[in-house]
């Protein structure tokens, strides 16, 4: 008969070790192989941030997204995406290793050391038109060949908030001194 595999996770003593359990249909009384595999783990943490959080209309922004592995293990074949948000057109990217590519917004990082990091700086235009939005740009890591011990911090983001002109309109009439005259109007604008 074909032989069962059962695979089970567990962590003891803050390893994490695969334990494959293969068994026969009928198996004689207390055999049973096991095997202990180590899996290699690390702690991917990205950190997103820009130079100006309240950017004018047309004005260039730099984002910089760091990647860091706090181990205990080498990560490997490390992606991280990155694609700017609409209202923010891409000016231009500097990986500190690895590539970057703007159409899908995917840097290939490669490998990374314990307690190495890696950096992407994006340059982006803010587009006319975004006066008063807030565009949020998100960093995450998407790919890994090993198990990443903490996935919670493998995802940061940062907003931008692009101020508007708040103008209201004050006019008033004054009536005319006598029928020759025209009426004369006021104008002022006030920023709020």
């Amino acid at each position: 008969m074909r032989a069962q595999h059962r695979c089970v996770r567990r962590l003891l003593s803050a390893s994490i070790f695969l334990l494959c359990v293969v068994a026969s249909a009928a198996p004689a009384f207390g055999q049973a192989d096991t095997l202990g595999l180590p899996i290699a783990r690390a702690d991917l943490r990205v950190k997103l941030a820009v130079d100006d959080p309240f950017p004018e209309e047309l004005s260039l922004l730099q984002f910089t997204v760091t990647l860091r592995n706090a181990g205990p293990d080498t990560a490997t074949a490390v992606v991280v995406a990155d694609s700017l948000p609409s209202g923010l057109s891409f000016a231009g990217g500097q990986p500190s290793r690895g590539a970057y590519d703007p159409g899908s917004g995917t840097w290939l990082v490669g490998t990374v050391a314990p307690v190495d990091s890696a950096v992407l700086r994006l340059s982006a235009t803010v587009d006319e038109g975004t006066a008063g939005q807030t565009i949020t740009n998100v960093a995450r890591v998407t790919g890994l060949q090993q198990v990443d011990s903490r996935p919670r911090n493998d995802v940061d983001s940062v907003s931008v908030h692009v101020p508007g002109a708040d103008l209201a309109v004050h006019a008033s009439a004054h009536p005319p001194a006598n029928a020759y005259d025209s009426n004369r109007f006021r104008a002022s604008s006030v920023s709020e």
